[in-house]
C-alpha cells in the first residue's frame, strides 16, 4: 500500500504501484525514492510514517518525519519550522551511532519539510510498561548500563535532548540470522526534536520551553536546560517504570518532591538503587548528579556489592485476603518495632473535589454501579481483592516519614445509591487482621451532578463536533479522613509540630492515593469504556 501525505487527502490509501494519490493527485514518492506506507504517529509539530526506501534493491523501511504544525501544537510556526530543522542538523552531528537513529536525509518537496531516518522496530517502554507491568531493579540496572552511555556520548557532542521519558526511549526488535527468532537488542533513544546544543555562547540564555511536563527538570521549564536536565528526565523515566505511576501523580506539592518508594511494596528494590535514582531526580541543581559518568560510577560500585540488601529486609508472609491468598509484607519498619506507646495520636482531614465525566448521567451511574469491574482495575498499584458483593480487601502502600512507616490495610466498601442518589464509602472491619500500631476511618460520600455544556467549549479528538453528548456528569465527593497512630519513643520524643506533620503527611499520603490519584484512572476508565474520547477543555 501507499499512503498519501498530503494532510488534507480525504483518502489518502492507494495501491501500492500508484505514482499519484488516486484521490488529491499528490505525488507518492518522496525524492523519487521514499513512499510512506502507513501512519505511526504524530504530535504538535509534525506526522511520522513507515515507509520503503524504493531506491536500494532490498527496499528497507525507514521512517518519514513531515513537518505540519498543528494549532495546539505552537503559536509559532517559523519556531517550530527552525526546531524541526535543528533535529536534522543534531542528528547529523550525531552521525552513526547502534543506539541513535540515522540521518537519511532532510529536504523540502511541496513546500512541506521531511526528514528521513532510520526506523527503530521495536516496542517504545511505555508500550512494554503497558504489556508487562512495572520493571524491576534488574530491569531498571539494565536500562541505566544501556542509555548512561548513549547519553555520555551524546553530551560529548555538547547536545542536551530535553526529552527523555519512555516513549522516546525503544527496544530494538532483531533477528537471528540462523532461525529468524525475535530477540530483544539495545534501547535506542529517539525523537531529537527538542534536542539543542550547548556551549558558552547559550549556555546562559534562555530557550525554548519544552521537553514532556512531567519528566521535565525544574530549571528546564524556565528554558535553562543543562547536562543534567536529561539525567533529571531519565531519574524520572526510571522512577515510572519501576512504579507504573505516572510523574504527575507521583509529585507532591507541599514536599517539592516526587514521592514513589511507597508505591514498591510488592516491587521492592535496593537501598542504594533508590538513593541513586533520588540523587538524579533532585529538584536542587546543586544537590542532583551533574554528569553522567558520575551516575555510572555509582551505578559500577553498586553492581560490585554482591550482597545487596532489599530496602526495608522485611519478610514475606501468605496472607488469605477473601477468596485470593496474595504475598505482601506484613511488617512495619525496624523503628517501629521498638516499645509502641499506650495512647493514640489522632489525625483528621475533610477533603473536597470533583471531576468531570462526559457522558449523560445515566450512563455514568450505570458504570459505577458495577465497580467489582472498574474498581480493582483502577486501583492499580495498590493491591485488591474482593470480599463479597460491594466490598474489598485494600492494600493502600507502605508511608511515613522520618524511618518510620507504616503498610496500610483497610477494609472498604462501596455502598450502593440509596433514594437520593448518594453513594457512601466507608471503612470496614477485615476478618482475622488487626492493624499494627494504626487505625483508619474512612467515610466518604459521593453523588452525581448532570451540567449542560452551554458555555464551555470543549474539542473531542477522533470526533466530530455533532457526536458531542449535550450533558456531562459531575462527580463531586467529600471524604472525612481520621487515622489514629501509636508512634513509637522516637517520635513522641520529638516536638508537637514535627509529631503533627508525620501524621499530617500520612493523611495526605492515602488521600493523594484513595481519592485523587484513583478519581483520575477511573475517569479515564470510563471514557475508555464507553467508547467516548476524552475531551479537552477549552478556556
Amino acid at each position: 500500500m501507499s499512503y498519501c501525505l498530503n494532510p488534507n487527502c480525504p483518502k489518502p490509501q492507494n495501491p501500492h504501484q500508484n505514482k499519484f494519490c488516486q484521490n488529491c493527485g499528490t505525488k507518492l514518492l518522496l525524492a523519487e525514492r521514499y513512499r510512506a506506507i502507513k501512519p505511526l504517529g504524530g504530535g504538535g509539530f509534525g506526522r511520522t510514517f513507515l515507509a520503503r526506501d524504493e531506491y536500494k534493491p532490498s527496499q528497507p523501511h525507514c521512517a518519514i518525519k513531515q513537518f505540519y504544525p498543528q494549532s495546539q501544537g505552537t503559536s509559532n510556526p517559523q519556531k517550530a519550522a527552525i526546531l524541526f530543522h535543528q533535529e536534522a542538523e543534531r542528528l547529523e552531528a550525531l552521525g552513526k551511532h547502534p543506539q541513535i537513529p540515522e540521518l537519511l536525509a532532510h529536504f523540502e518537496q511541496e513546500q512541506r519539510l521531511y526528514i528521513i531516518q532510520e526506523f527503530i522496530e521495536g516496542q517504545n517502554l511505555a508500550q512494554e510498561l503497558t504489556e508487562t507491568g512495572a520493571f524491576n531493579e534488574s530491569k531498571i540496572k539494565n536500562l541505566l548500563r544501556n542509555l548512561l552511555p548513549v547519553l555520555q556520548f551524546i553530551h560529548s557532542e555538547k547536545i542536551i535532548h530535553r526529552d527523555i521519558k519512555p516513549e522516546n526511549i525503544i527496544r530494538r526488535q532483531v533477528y537471528s540470522h540462523s532461525s529468524l527468532a525475535e530477540e530483544k537488542g539495545n534501547l535506542v533513544l529517539v525523537d531529537f526534536g527538542a534536542a539543542k546544543y550547548l556551549n558558552p555562547v547559550n549556555f546562559a540564555k534562555t530557550g525554548t520551553q519544552i521537553g514532556s511536563a512531567s519528566y521535565v527538570a525544574p530549571e528546564q521549564s524556565f528554558g535553562k536546560a543543562i547536562f543534567a536536565s536529561d539525567i533529571f528526565s531519565l531519574g524520572v523515566t526510571c522512577i515510572h517504570l519501576l512504579t507504573n505511576v505516572e510523574p504527575f501523580d507521583l509529585y507532591d506539592a507541599l514536599e517539592s518532591e516526587l514521592i514513589w518508594r511507597h508505591y514498591l511494596v510488592a516491587n521492592p528494590v535496593s537501598k542504594e538503587l533508590a538513593n541513586l535514582l533520588d540523587k538524579m531526580i533532585k529538584m536542587n541543581i546543586k544537590q542532583r548528579y551533574k554528569f553522567v559518568g558520575e551516575v555510572m560510577k555509582d551505578l559500577e560500585n553498586l553492581d560490585k556489592q554482591n550482597d545487596i540488601q532489599i530496602e526495608g529486609n522485611k519478610p514475606k508472609v501468605r496472607v488469605a485476603l477473601g477468596n485470593k491468598i496474595k504475598a505482601f509484607s506484613s511488617t512495619v519498619s525496624s523503628k517501629v518495632s521498638e516499645a509502641i506507646a499506650l495512647d493514640w495520636t489522632r489525625f483528621h482531614l475533610y477533603y473536597e473535589d470533583s471531576i468531570k465525566l462526559y457522558a449523560p448521567k445515566a450512563r455514568v451511574a450505570e458504570y459505577l454501579t458495577q465497580h467489582n469491574s472498574w474498581f480493582p482495575r483502577c486501583a492499580t498499584p495498590m493491591q485488591v481483592s474482593p470480599m463479597g458483593a460491594n466490598a474489598y480487601d485494600l492494600l493502600i502502600g507502605r508511608y511515613g516519614a522520618f524511618n518510620y512507616e507504616q503498610e496500610v490495610r483497610i477494609g472498604l466498601e462501596l455502598v450502593p445509591p440509596d433514594d437520593r442518589g448518594i453513594y457512601r464509602i466507608s471503612t470496614i472491619p477485615l476478618a482475622d487482621y488487626t492493624p499494627p500500631g494504626y487505625e483508619v476511618d474512612f467515610q466518604g460520600s459521593f453523588y452525581l451532578q448532570e451540567v449542560p455544556f452551554e458555555g464551555t467549549k470543549f474539542t473531542f479528538p477522533e470526533s466530530s463536533n455533532a457526536a458531542i453528548p449535550a450533558v456531562f456528569t459531575q462527580w463531586i465527593w467529600q471524604l472525612n479522613l481520621e487515622v489514629a497512630v501509636q508512634f513509637p519513643g522516637f517520635i513522641r520524643n520529638m516536638p508537637a509540630t514535627i509529631v503533627e506533620s508525620t501524621g499530617d503527611r500520612l493523611l495526605r499520603q492515602i488521600v493523594r492515593q484513595v481519592s485523587r490519584r484513583l478519581a483520575r484512572k477511573v475517569q479515564k476508565d470510563f471514557h475508555t469504556s464507553v467508547g467516548i474520547p476524552l475531551p479537552k477543555e477549552i478556556t
